[in-house]
């Protein structure tokens, strides 16, 4: 590697200890700048920061994208420094993944990835704890996600953010338990995901229900969350109005169109005349 690449990831590696996670991804462009076709172990090296500046950033889908993508071996150099191991990158991948991504990509980008599975193989508990998720063990899958966390708190990349995932990935679990009802109780709703009373998840759903994450109201005479649903007749009634306004815009211009090359075609004929 040039010295000056050289120089621009030591000093991504420095500011991705201090938790400066703009300045690493600042470093990681200008190293591809002077090194545009990296070894593999290099790009392994500029792979594994990038997604730690994306994860330190919050940008969870990103940094997942670029996780799976590695593999094991081209970075074993990265791992020998001590700087990461195997079971950090499967747990950044597992976190990453359940904030950002819905069920099925689970499924088929993380559980049935091979070479994120070498990873995962590291690091049984996050292999069980996307298995659960994927299999809509929910109460399962809450307790290890509140175990995994509860020794992430001192990690540089995960620890500034155990809340927010928390926050994000039960988010998501509460989504997923309500997608196949119409209405659920909300006492069996709180002891299935782990929630310590109703109240506390009546707080949860009117914060998602106010930001738009579900649809749906509370009915506190029968302690039900109800879903809205569409009435496929209204629905289909409302597409054909905005057909119906749209057609009418467009006839509209066009009649007044005309009505204009009419008139200048008239002027013009009276000024030849």
């Amino acid at each position: 590697m040039p010295e000056q690449a050289e120089l621009y990831v030591e000093a991504a590696r420095v500011s991705q200890v201090m938790g400066r996670w703009l300045q690493v991804a600042t470093y990681i462009q200008r190293t591809e700048a002077v090194l545009p076709d990296p070894d593999a172990t290099a790009r392994a090296e500029l792979a594994v920061l990038r997604a730690q500046a994306d994860f330190g950033d919050c940008k969870w889908s990103v940094a997942v994208n670029g996780l799976r993508e590695l593999s094991i071996d081209t970075a074993s150099i990265v791992f020998a420094r001590k700087a990461v191991t195997p079971r950090d990158i499967a747990l950044y991948g597992t976190l990453a993944g359940l904030a950002a991504l819905d069920r099925d990509q689970v499924k088929q980008q993380l559980l049935d990835n091979v070479q994120f599975g070498q990873f995962l193989d590291r690091m049984p508990e996050c292999q069980a704890l996307l298995q659960s998720y994927y299999d809509s063990k929910y109460d399962d899958a809450l307790n290890m996600l509140t175990r995994i966390l509860s020794f992430c708190h001192l990690d540089p990349v995960i620890g500034p953010h155990v809340t927010t995932l928390k926050q994000r990935i039960r988010d998501n679990i509460v989504v997923l338990y309500i997608q196949p009802f119409v209405s659920v109780r909300m006492s069996s709703m709180a002891t299935a995901l782990c929630f310590g009373s109703t109240a506390q998840l009546e707080d949860t759903l009117v914060r998602m229900i106010d930001s738009g994450l579900i649809h749906a109201r509370i009915d506190g005479t029968t302690g039900f969350l109800i879903k809205h649903t569409v009435n496929a007749r209204d629905a289909a009634l409302s597409r054909v109005e905005t057909m119906h306004r749209a057609f009418a815009q467009q006839a509209e211009l066009m009649t007044a169109r005309i009505q204009y090359l009419e008139e200048e075609s008239a002027r013009k004929r009276g000024a030849r005349a």
